[in-house]
């Protein structure tokens, strides 16, 4: 939210941050801000939970992290330092074995520990694991971390809010809406209450589109009507070039067939004399010694 762009504004004004409870309260639910394990980054698709009565309660509206005391479940305060129960995913497809850690960490440093010697902070599916996790612990009294925890306030868009202005100390009551007042500070408000909003339009972003892809269009088309006369330009100036090239070729050859046909006629008919001269030469020569030798003998 551009701040410095908002006019003087009412004392409480709404503005599309949420973090209504219908997510999170008692429920398995796939919203931004509804409970996740850690291992996924996704609800328990079965829905499972076992909430202590009460539980959650998102007290003072920082509680995001879970706890197991007795095999039921609450939300704590995410950096309260607790012992915690990893689990390691078995071979044996949907099998777990949990393991109690008596050290006191914070949630996110207990995840990272249960990360680099097991598979990760306890994730619980169903009513048999939970059992299972909540047998490792050694006493009733002991309040061990699981991989439960949750994200809150999400704009209206269902991004989650990576910026916050809140007014010193809220969010206070785990009230589900968010106002805005004149010092452009945030205050958690009851979702029912009746007051007046801001609006926003996304005008910035889309003139810079529009900007962007206008440019671009004549260019392509520019592009391609130069190209255009190029290629019938090109296409032309070849044409010709061939048509010549072929005319040019055409008499060469019919030039080069019509001296080889005289050629050959006038070969052929001086050997055709040769031929019948020296068989009328050689024939008075057989008979001139013929008639030689007969008067001799």
């Amino acid at each position: 939210m551009e701040m410095k762009l908002l006019p003087k504004l009412p004392s409480q004004t709404w503005i599309g941050l949420s973090d209504r409870s219908s997510a999170w309260k008692g429920v398995m639910r796939g919203y931004e801000n509804s409970w996740r394990w850690s291992t996924t980054g996704a609800v328990n698709p079965g829905g499972y939970q076992n909430w202590v009565s009460g539980e959650p309660n998102n007290k003072n509206a920082i509680q995001l992290c879970v706890v197991m005391q007795q095999g039921q479940w609450q939300d704590r305060v995410c950096g309260a330092t607790l012992p915690f129960i990893c689990f390691t995913e078995l071979p044996q497809v949907g099998s777990k074995q949990y393991t109690y850690v008596s050290t006191s960490m914070t949630w996110a440093a207990a995840k990272d520990h249960c990360r680099l010697y097991y598979t990760d902070l306890a994730m619980i599916l169903d009513s048999s694991e939970n059992s299972a996790a909540a047998s490792v612990i050694s006493s009733n009294s002991i309040v061990a971390w699981i991989g439960l925890y949750r994200v809150p306030w999400v704009w209206v868009d269902g991004q989650s809010c990576s910026f916050f202005n809140w007014r010193s100390p809220e969010p206070d009551n785990g009230e589900g809406c968010v106002t805005i007042d004149g010092d452009l500070k945030w205050r958690d408000e009851d979702c029912m209450f009746t007051n007046p909003f801001l609006c926003h339009q996304a005008e910035t972003r889309s003139p810079e589109t529009k900007t962007i892809l206008r440019p671009q269009s004549p260019e392509i088309k520019t592009f391609s009507r130069q190209q255009s006369p190029e290629i019938k330009t090109f296409s032309r100036q070849q044409s010709p070039e061939i048509k010549t090239f072929s005319r040019q070729q055409s008499p060469e050859i019919k030039t080069f067939s019509r001296p080889q046909s005289p050629e050959i006629k006038t070969f052929s008919r001086p050997q055709s004399p040769e031929i019948k001269t020296f068989s009328r030469q050689q024939s008075p020569e057989i008979k001139t010694f013929s008639r030689q030798q007969s008067p001799e003998i």
